[in-house]
């Protein structure tokens, strides 16, 4: 499975958030992204790449725009990138995927703020589409509305609308939303998936067993009754325990990393209410309860990105490939 990530980050130069988007990259493993509204000039390209993605290729669009509008990076074990065209509005390029030899064209767009400014993109990608001869994503953030409720504080025109439909309608596509974090927008994830014969095999994950009814979970289905030898007993309650630890994964921790940001907002609020009123033993509890809450979510994500290490290091580590060195 390969996954695409598209993400306007508004900004990029600071180091916390240069580490939230690599952090981003490990726990969604991704292979290939499109950061946008960046505003990273190009003598801090360098350090940007250090910081995020060491090992990976990266291209920016800066030399189009002055404000250094979009960034492409791909990890080169997986993918084979060549440039078709670039502009102040978007990267153009085809991909050809290194374990399958498919190729596929990809777009990743910045629209213009204005209408005006937005004209050549619609042109541009009318004319990329006679060129596209295989499959052909475009992600990105158009600037543009395409329904008249997509404004909350203010009433949208049908003028404003009607470059989005006309191109949407012939080429739609979709895709999935992450929580945005501490950023202002939300995070685009695009996964392509093989098919494959065999299914996918069950792993155990760590953080399971911090959840509160993990022990009950296990008592409840070891302990009921089952007829027959004892190895079917075993298999039989080892099956049904299974299914309900996926149930909970699903139900309870199925995005630990979202659950650390949130609960790492409620911390540093309680934490500056404690600061702000330090004789308020009510809110020192509750400073201390956010940081119990914290630390058992922040426990749970370091345990899920060690889990996904040691999964790529067994499927990859000792093919020669970077993941060995």
């Amino acid at each position: 499975m390969d996954n695409i990530l598209c993400w306007n980050v508004r900004g990029l130069n600071r180091k916390d958030k240069q580490q939230l988007v690599k952090g981003m990259i490990t726990s969604h493993q991704i292979n290939m992204f499109g950061l946008l509204e960046t505003r990273v000039k190009a003598h801090r390209l360098g350090d940007l790449y250090l910081n995020v993605i060491p090992s990976w290729c990266f291209t920016s669009n800066i030399s189009c725009h002055k404000n250094g509008r979009i960034i492409v990076a791909w990890d080169p074990d997986s993918f084979i990138v060549d440039i078709i065209h670039m502009g102040p509005q978007m990267v153009h390029y085809s991909v050809t995927a290194r374990c399958s030899g498919k190729v596929l064209f990809c777009t990743f767009v910045y629209g213009m703020d204005d209408r005006k400014g937005r004209e050549p993109l619609w042109e541009q990608l009318q004319q990329l589409a006679l060129l596209c001869n295989s499959a052909w994503i475009v992600m990105g953030d158009f600037n543009s509305l395409m329904e008249l409720g997509d404004r909350v504080e203010s009433t949208v025109r049908m003028v404003e609308v009607q470059s989005m439909r006309a191109y949407m309608i012939e080429y739609y596509v979709e895709a999935t939303f992450l929580p945005e974090g501490e950023f202002e927008h939300f995070p685009m994830v695009l996964s392509t998936y093989t098919a494959r014969a065999q299914r996918k095999p069950f792993r155990f994950l760590n953080m399971w067993t911090t959840a509160p009814e993990y022990h009950d979970l296990i008592d409840k289905n070891w302990s009921r009754y089952v007829y027959g030898c004892p190895m079917y007993k075993v298999l039989q309650k080892m099956k049904w325990i299974k299914a309900d630890l996926k149930s909970l994964n699903k139900r309870a921790l199925c995005n630990v990393e979202a659950d650390k940001h949130n609960c790492h907002k409620i911390f540093l609020e309680a934490k500056k209410q404690m600061h702000d009123d330090p004789c308020n033993t009510s809110l020192a509890t509750a400073e201390r309860s956010a940081a119990q809450i914290y630390k058992l979510a922040n426990e749970r994500f370091i345990s899920f990105l060690q889990h996904n290490a040691k999964v790529h290091w067994l499927q990859n580590g000792d093919e020669n490939t970077r993941a060995f060195h």
